[in-house]
């Protein structure tokens, strides 16, 4: 009985456990189930999210930003991101587009998003989220509703949640997009534990190690380059990574999601015209101006064309040739790379007319524009102050009794990062005496007058008799100018004075000071108390030295006045006028050999001048030649020898010019000398202040010079006028080869009152012994020098001022921002820094690039032969009522327009009509920034150069297209590898690519504190970052009103945090921005918008109160006044709209560009690599739910949607190099570029590269 029991109850209880077995069982499969439904219902949503993407970042034609760029209050939508288009959506042609007017465009540029009616969101394709939100209000409700957390939150972030979707019975899903490009990339090739402790570093920017490595100079050595990677163990958030993680080694952490990636790979695309970037690398090795390179749309272009793709841009450029002769100077660096042999210049290769220039002489030989530039162009010096001197003295020679003495004096600037060894070069001066009724008159002592009076001789002599003021005149000029072999007058019978200066060496930044050299051994050589003075010779110039060893201020020169008629001044009585008149009479030909000329009291100018005042700079490609000035600029022979590399022109009508008054009531007499002396009885004397003929670069304070009470412009400009107040670095070309008058520079109705922007007419230089002018000893112990910014009192401890680098020999070219270094203007009026800084240009309005005085059709007439003269104009006797006081307008021979207009090689359109003054720096930069790349590798006669491998920089940089194209692609190179310049694109990803919409400020701090090159350990335990205008800053202090001055800025890490703070502010004003040259660029915006005066980089500079220290000086502070102004009213200066300081752009002074330089490889518009997490979930009504979320990261790649396939009337589809649209590279003309409307649509192809599913407690 109890055995039955027992095996009832045995029983029982197997089939309970059967029964719970069962169970479990089914409830297993019932998870699997929904499970497998909640996979599914992610998997349905990553299809989904990735086919939204494709549709909306698939063309090129886009960008993309989180909703924090354009909501900052909606914190739930933060981190949306958004798809923005760059064209218009009807047309399909880029925002920043030429100007429409008239039925036609423009050869200028306008912002079509500065419309009175445009809104940031017009530009909205969508926002990438499950849900299909239409704008974020409506996503802010869905998310209040019903959404799913996609993003724990994380430390500094909110959570992010999706809107989720129901679908099916149960089921919903919610999908999230991040673009990978808008974080800081860190360095992959550390162990996960590194990993951690780097992102926790990087989130607290302030206890990051830092580095003294200068980080704008991107053109060190390569093995540098090799050992700063190296050297990433640090745990520094660096932009050193390579893109090699996999799904079995994930990121983890949340600050991945937001701020940190490993994964950003992006395409080099441009995102105004859609298509691959160029190969800049592979154009510029080319030496060669006229070899033809291949684009993809059939035309052509060569080094000889301009950059800017506009038919009235090809003469002046900048041309192509400009950045490779800027590239090309690395080949003269000596093996110390710190010392450049100035090599002479190309012989000239256009003679400048000399039609309507004064005399019929111009200043010789020179360049046209079309082939200025040249390597060499980019070496020489800068002649930055050029006086002549001059004062009287007497001798008893019956031949001539009158000595002049001519003091020259000429400044030279180097400003660049290396020593330049310089050879003999020429200066010419102007000699405004040299023709035309110009006198001086001497003022004899009355006494003296009364003893010839008496004399036997001249009792009966009426003008003798007569003689009013004592005062006796002499001819300025030869008897006959024309003539060389006419007796000479007061000054040498020249149109010139010549010097030679002498070889010497400038040490980067310095400004010598070249003074008269007189060899004791010289020809009628004259020395009193240790002061030598030599003759100055007409006709043999290498007699007539300058060496900036010479002591300042000692030996010069004299010119001897030969014996010729001089004229008296008498009373007379006038039957006609009824009363006593004076005149003048010609004087006894032997009064002057009785006259006791140390009676002359004193001597005054009464001088006529017909003169533009040319100074002028010339290279020397041999030795100094004994030949006259006048061969010097005539010769077709010796003349193209010495080519103008510098003119100073300050003509009224550009070569026209205007009688200019140098009258003893403006400009002084000798009194001050005492009488006239003997130069053996006292050598040491000065000329003076005020007689002399100079031109100059304006410095940083004038208060002392030319804004101190100015003969003639004191009436017209007070000291605080915009003319002696500019913003030279920043508005004007401190490397011009022709400084003259613009459009826009400020000047008044008057003859005398003008100037050339930065450049201007000496009135008041300082006086020779002036103690805040004297020249100080050089580093060398051997020359003089001074400082080039102003007097030794505020300068005095600036005697190196660096603003220009040269690239190194040793390593390539790697940022476009480094090309700011090249010459590219020859003109006065363009900014010094061009690429990558981008500020109001005085010559272009706040919306457009050029005025529409220039766009408008221009018809040449009696009155204006070219549109220059019509926009300069010229005032009363001249007709156009507006500019300076002249009789002749004439700027086509120094512009090389209208009829003097050159026909270049195979052109098909005239150069007759060139804009000359515009938005420079703005077209440059948008003509580069989004159309070439820098790939780094190197080519020799075409032919790619792999016995050494591939450059560091390249493999580090960019990503090869994988597997055997990768092979078949570097084969095809073979002997014709230039042709692969507008491909190469086509085979590359750009690695730790940074979208530059990005509004992380942990992102941006990371990107600024860690792309350095090198490490320093004593900076890195004071924790600073430093930027440096130049890759060779100085070592030797140079300060200036307590400002560290020498070019190179020690950030801390709270400056770097706060620079970042201020930089994604910016962002959020201006964002999103549609390319990359427009976050270089100002925006094109009404003149009320801050935006339209500086890009993004220099207002965050600002705002983060980097230059305070200099901008807040009240001394340097630019001027607003531009009073009596007398320009056209639609061409003028907008003072609103310059930079506060006038020491913008020096060395104290940190710019936009001095950041992009070491950030540009890796700034780009847009997103390529997203990551998407994609959720779905499951339940059965019951309570029962099942959530996953997988994470995959997708990227974009070069094949488009529609690959190319077919032949002939069969093709359809695309290959990876068509565009959207083609720009003519000589006429900018926008040419539908062939996409199909598939491809149109989709762009290019999407493709996942990792995915995988999270844990839990990720999301």
């Amino acid at each position: 009985m109890l055995s039955t029991l027992l095996l009832t109850v045995l029983l029982l209880v197997s089939a309970m456990l059967s029964l719970s077995l069962m169970s479990s069982d089914m409830r297993q499969t019932h998870r699997q189930n929904l499970t497998q439904r909640a996979r599914e219902n992610a998997q349905l949503a990553l299809h989904l999210a990735i086919a939204e993407l494709q549709e909306s970042a698939g063309p090129d034609q886009r960008v993309t930003a989180n909703a924090q760029l354009v909501n900052d209050e909606l914190a739930a939508c933060s981190q949306i991101l958004g798809v923005f288009h760059t064209a218009d959506t009807t047309t399909g042609r880029p925002l920043i587009d030429q100007i429409f007017s008239e039925n036609q465009y423009k050869d200028a540029y306008e912002d079509r998003r500065s419309s009175e009616n445009w809104q940031r969101l017009d530009s909205l394709d969508r926002w990438l989220v499950s849900g299909h939100p239409q704008h974020l209000d409506q996503l802010n409700e869905m998310l209040k509703k019903s959404s799913m957390t996609i993003v724990p939150a994380a430390d500094g972030h909110q959570e992010v949640r999706a809107p989720l979707v129901r679908v099916g019975e149960g089921g919903a899903y919610a999908w999230w997009i991040s673009d990978c490009q808008q974080k800081a990339s860190l360095d992959n090739e550390l162990t996960q534990l590194e990993r951690q402790n780097q992102l926790a570093m990087a989130a607290d920017l302030s206890v990051l190690p830092a580095t003294d490595a200068v980080i704008s100079s991107w053109q060190v050595s390569l093995d540098e380059m090799d050992a700063a990677r190296e050297g990433s163990e640090n745990g520094r958030a660096a932009m050193m990574s390579l893109d090699r993680i996999g799904a079995e080694d994930p990121a983890e952490e949340p600050l991945m999601l937001h701020d940190f990636t490993v994964n950003a790979r992006s395409l080099l695309v441009n995102p105004l015209l859609g298509g691959l970037k160029k190969d800049l690398t592979i154009l510029l090795a080319s030496k060669d101006n006229e070899h033809e390179f291949q684009l993809n749309s059939g035309d052509v272009i060569t080094l000889a064309d301009s950059l800017l793709a506009s038919q009235r841009h090809q003469l002046a450029g900048p041309h192509f040739s400009s950045l490779s002769a800027w590239a090309q100077t690395a080949s003269f660096l000596a093996d110390d790379d710190k010392t450049v042999k100035v090599p002479a210049m190309p012989a000239g290769s256009r003679f400048r007319p000399a039609e309507h220039w004064p005399h019929g002489l111009s200043d010789g030989w020179s360049y046209s524009w079309l082939d200025w530039a040249q390597p060499e162009v980019n070496l020489q010096p800068v002649m930055v102050d050029a006086r002549w001197h001059f004062y009287f003295s007497y001798f008893q020679n019956p031949a001539s009794q009158l000595r002049s003495h001519l003091l020259p004096r000429v400044c030279l600037w180097n400003p660049l990062s290396v020593d330049m060894q310089l050879a003999e070069m020429i200066v010419m001066m102007p000699n405004p005496f040299w023709q035309g009724n110009n006198y001086f008159h001497f003022v004899t002592d009355p006494s003296e007058v009364a003893r010839l009076q008496q004399l036997e001789g001249y009792k009966n002599h009426s003008g003798v008799q007569s003689w009013a003021d004592g005062k006796i005149r002499f001819r300025s000029s030869a008897e006959d100018p024309d003539d060389p072999s006419s007796k000479a007058g007061l000054f040498p019978n020249s149109r010139y004075l010549v010097f030679v200066l002498q070889p010497a060496v400038l040490a980067a930044g310095e400004c010598l000071v070249y003074s008269p050299q007189i060899d004791a051994a010289a020809s009628k050589l004259i020395e009193s108390a240790g002061i030598r003075i030599g003759h100055y010779s007409v006709d043999d110039l290498s007699l007539n030295k300058l060496s900036a060893d010479a002591a300042p201020n000692r030996h010069h020169f004299y010119h001897d006045r030969q014996r010729i008629e001089c004229e008296m001044k008498h009373s007379y009585w006038s039957e006609s006028a009824g009363k006593m008149k004076e005149g003048w009479v010609t004087a006894p030909d032997d009064l002057m050999l009785q006259l006791e000329m140390s009676q002359i009291q004193y001597y005054e100018p009464w001088a006529l001048f017909r003169d533009n005042f040319p100074f002028v700079l010339k290279s020397c490609s041999a030795t100094a030649p004994a030949v006259s000035a006048r061969q010097l600029v005539e010769s077709s022979v010796v003349g193209p020898a010495y080519p103008t590399i510098q003119l100073l022109n300050h003509g009224n009508g550009g070569a026209g010019t205007y009688p200019f008054y140098y009258y003893a009531r403006n400009w002084g007499d000798s009194r001050e000398l005492g009488n006239l002396h003997r130069f053996a009885d006292s050598p040491v004397k000065h000329a003076p202040v005020l007689h002399q003929i100079g031109a100059k670069l304006l410095t940083l304070d004038e208060s002392s010079n030319e804004a101190n009470q100015p003969p003639l412009r004191v009436n017209r400009w007070g000291e605080s006028h915009l003319a002696y107040q500019p913003a030279v670095v920043a508005n004007w070309n401190l490397r011009p080869a022709i400084a003259m008058r613009s459009p826009a520079s400020p000047s008044t109705a008057d003859w005398y009152t003008h100037s050339s922007g930065g450049w201007i007419l000496q009135f008041v230089p300082s006086a020779a012994n002036d103690a805040g002018d004297q020249p100080a000893i050089s580093s060398s112990g051997q020359s003089f020098n001074r400082s080039v910014f102003g007097r030794s009192e505020d300068f005095g401890k600036l005697t190196q001022a660096v603003l220009f680098d040269l690239p190194a020999a040793d390593s390539p070219v790697v940022s476009l921002a480094a090309f700011r270094h090249a010459k590219l203007s020859p003109f006065s009026w363009a900014p010094s820094y061009l690429i990558g800084n981008s500020l109001a240009d005085g010559h272009a309005p706040a919306r457009q690039t050029a005025h529409d005085a220039w766009l408008d059709d221009f018809f040449p007439s009696s009155l204006h032969e070219c549109r220059w003269d019509a926009l300069v104009g010229g005032n009363a006797p001249y007709k156009s009522g507006y500019g300076l006081r002249t009789s002749t307008l004439h700027h086509a021979c120094l512009l090389e327009s209208a009829s003097y207009a050159p026909t270049p090689a195979g052109g098909e359109f005239s150069l007759n009509d060139e804009i000359y003054a515009f938005d420079l720096a703005y077209e440059v930069n948008h003509a580069l920034w989004d159309e070439y790349f820098l790939s780094t590798i190197q080519l020799e006669n075409g032919v790619l150069k792999l016995e050494d491998g591939m450059p560091s920089y390249f493999v580090d940089q960019f990503s090869q297209t994988v597997g055997s194209a990768q092979v078949d692609w570097l084969d095809s190179w073979g002997d014709h590898g230039e042709i692969f310049w507008h491909e190469h694109a086509g085979h590359l990803y750009q690695n730790w690519a940074f979208n530059v919409n990005s509004t992380s400020v942990r992102a941006w701090a990371s990107l600024l504190a860690g792309c350095q090159l090198g490490h320093d350990e004593e900076n890195t335990r004071h924790g600073t970052s430093s930027f440096s205008r130049t890759s060779r800053p100085l070592t030797k202090e140079q300060k200036a009103f307590g400002v560290d001055w020498t070019g190179c800025w020690q950030l801390s890490d709270e400056q770097i945090y706060h620079l970042a703070e201020c930089i994604v502010e910016q962002v959020k004003a201006r964002g999103p921005f549609i390319s990359m040259a427009d976050f270089v660029n100002r925006r094109l915006a009404r003149a009320d918008d801050d935006s339209s005066k500086m890009g993004a980089l220099q207002a965050a500079i600002e705002a983060a109160g980097l230059n305070d220290e200099i901008r807040k000086l009240e001394r340097l502070q630019t001027s607003k006044d531009l009073s009596n102004d007398a320009n056209r009213a639609d061409v003028r200066f907008d003072v609103d709209r310059q930079p506060e300081s006038k020491a913008w752009g020096t060395p104290g002074y940190l710019t936009q560009g001095d950041l992009l330089e070491p950030l540009a490889p890796f700034l780009t518009a847009r997103g390529d690599t997203f990551l998407i997490r994609a959720y779905g979930e499951a339940s059965d009504g019951d309570g029962g739910k099942v959530r996953v979320c997988l994470e995959a990261v997708v990227q974009r790649t070069h094949e488009y949607l529609q690959p190319l396939s077919g032949e002939g009337d069969q093709r359809v589809g695309n290959s990876p190099l068509d565009a959207r649209w083609v720009k003519h590279p000589k006429t900018g003309e926008l040419i539908d570029g062939g996409l199909s409307e598939l491809n149109k649509k989709f762009g290019r192809r999407f493709r996942v590269v990792r995915q995988r599913w999270l844990h839990d407690e990720e999301f």
